[in-house]
């Protein structure tokens, strides 16, 4: 019965694929997706495709700028190390130069899986050159997810491996499964190789810490202890309360 439900690809019309770009919005759209100077109070742009809409923020961090006790700078000196060994490893870097790497995480309204769980935030960061830049796509409804995935595909089309914590189980899954619901309208999803840093932390520390939450391996491995975070348990529900009102 597939004939009968979905079009034949041949089908499909053609069109021209527009690109991206940041403006300000009319006074109709600034109404419907909050006042903009707002936004841009937290470093964020908007991005519009024809009726899309999706908000931008990126921040830039030296290299030499420490996270704990680390610098992101010993990010080039544990891959040098890794290129040295001959052996095989599930986290080898070998080949691989710290650009290579993307680091990943997203935002959902729920911690199911399904076409009912939507992504409204995703979060990479790279090295580019002497910086470590950090980029939050954010979501402000579901009208405008073609967008939003596009503009994570085209930002790291020449990325080759995701660093995740968690990610193997459920944030790439989600991420496969939204793009599967809009893949006639995106380009394919890449071929990532992908180190999950979880599965290590749980080897590596599972007698010694009380947990192997990200938080709690933070404070006790990286000497990093966050101020300010907004639990994870409850950025569902202020995104509904976003869209709400």
């Amino acid at each position: 019965m597939k004939s009968h439900i979905l079009p034949e690809k041949s089908s499909l019309p053609k069109t021209k694929e527009k690109e991206p770009h940041f403006l300000s919005l009319n006074r109709q759209e600034n109404q419907e997706f909050g006042d903009l100077e707002k936004w841009r109070e937290i470093g964020s742009e908007p991005i519009k495709v024809g009726d899309e809409v999706i908000f931008r923020r990126d921040r830039f961090f030296p290299l030499h700028q420490k996270h704990g006790y680390y610098a992101f700078e010993r990010l080039y000196e544990v891959m040098e190390q890794w290129n040295k060994q001959a052996l095989t490893h599930p986290l080898s870097a070998h080949t691989l130069q710290p650009s290579d790497l993307l680091f990943f995480d997203t935002e959902t309204t729920g911690l199911g899986g399904g076409a009912g769980n939507t992504i409204f935030m995703l979060g990479y960061a790279k090295v580019v050159k002497e910086h470590l830049q950090v980029t939050q796509l954010f979501l402000p409804g579901p009208a405008s997810e073609v967008l939003f995935y596009r503009q994570f595909l085209e930002d790291n089309k020449e990325s080759k491996n995701i660093v995740s914590y968690n990610g193997k189980a459920f944030d790439w899954p989600q991420v496969k499964t939204r793009h599967t619901l809009q893949r006639n309208e995106l380009p394919p999803l890449p071929q990532f190789g992908h180190f999950d840093l979880l599965h290590a932390s749980r080897r590596l520390w599972k007698e010694e810490l009380p947990s192997c939450r990200l938080g709690i391996v933070e404070e006790h491995k990286l000497g990093f202890i966050r101020e300010g975070d907004t639990p994870g348990h409850l950025a569902p529900l202020l995104y509904f309360e976003y869209l709400q009102s």
